[in-house]
């Protein structure tokens, strides 16, 4: 659900922390003691396409949650923490924490990040990652295209892209 009361848990997070709050509770604790998680960080988690962004950002996204409760604000798309109010003296995200993820550096987020994370491969692999999931050629529309291209389009666009 969205909302300011939202939390930054997927459904089947919510599930595992139902099932085992007692087992994770000591832990729980200690992770939100007061000092133990910095309230109003920004993590930015960086990386190329096919590179393990998204792997990396959910671990930072879990133990962030897992920290902080409901004052977290995550997802796709990095931007300035101070234009969406965080860490800004007597704004009410002031105290919030944010991750983000993106595949490219947008203004004041190399700046103003607490800490970056970047993910990293093997050109290779990722070149390789691409092919296997049918993303190297895959067409893409014109400017100015609006109708989707028909099968025989898309055809000979593969056709031509791997030659």
């Amino acid at each position: 659900s969205n909302g300011p009361l939202s939390s930054c848990f997927t459904s089947f997070e919510k599930d595992y922390l139902r099932k085992h709050h007692t087992e994770l509770q000591k832990g729980l604790k200690a992770l939100r003691a007061p000092g133990c998680y910095p309230h109003g960080t920004t993590v930015a988690t960086m990386g190329y396409f096919r590179t393990g962004s998204t792997l990396l950002y959910n671990y930072a996204r879990t133990w962030a949650a897992l920290a902080t409760g409901r004052s977290l604000v995550s997802g796709f798309g990095c931007k300035s923490p101070a234009v969406m109010g965080i860490g800004v003296e007597g704004k009410k995200q002031e105290h919030c924490s944010v991750v983000c993820k993106d595949h490219a550096f947008k203004e004041g987020v190399a700046r103003e990040a607490t800490v970056v994370l970047s993910s990293r491969r093997d050109p290779w692999e990722s070149v390789c990652s691409r092919k296997l999931q049918d993303l190297w050629c895959r067409y893409r529309p014109q400017a100015g295209q609006k109708k989707q291209p028909s099968k025989q389009e898309k055809d000979e666009h593969h056709k031509e892209c791997m030659r």
